[in-house]
């Protein structure tokens, strides 16, 4: 929640596209939706792990969720009106049970870490332009 929003990650498997979502606080009703992804959703892994099982979060400025999609961590930023800024391809991913990491604010930087069979990386990338910074 970001003062009278709420923002959401969800997706839905039907029409194969992973989503931010913005709701009124007070009523409840969706302001808007971003599809951050069509296609390349990740199916197999746990039954009960979700395709968009990271938090949104917000630095004061911009919002940040990560995805899994087409094999891969993808990180992206949005501002409070929906508008995608940049996507970054984060690492590969190697699915066994799913994915949930949310991205981490700190400083200059969104912390990113990506944890699978295959191996793993923790990526800090420049808040605004989405650049590794290492």
């Amino acid at each position: 929640m970001v003062g009278e929003r709420i923002y959401l990650a969800t997706a839905d498997v039907d029409k194969q596209e992973q989503l931010v979502l913005a709701f009124d606080r007070k009523t409840g009703k969706r302001v808007w939706e971003t599809v951050v992804h069509r296609g390349g959703l990740e199916v197999k892994g746990h039954k009960q792990a979700s395709l968009a099982s990271a938090s949104v979060v917000w630095d004061g400025e911009r919002l940040y969720i990560n995805f899994l999609n087409d094999r891969a961590i993808h990180t992206t930023a949005l501002d409070t009106a929906g508008k995608i800024l940049w996507q970054r391809k984060v690492a590969d991913f190697q699915t066994h049970q799913g994915f949930g990491a949310s991205p981490v604010v700190h400083e200059s930087l969104v912390l990113v870490t990506a944890d699978s069979r295959g191996g793993g990386k923790i990526a800090g990338l420049d808040r605004k332009t989405g650049a590794v910074v290492w």
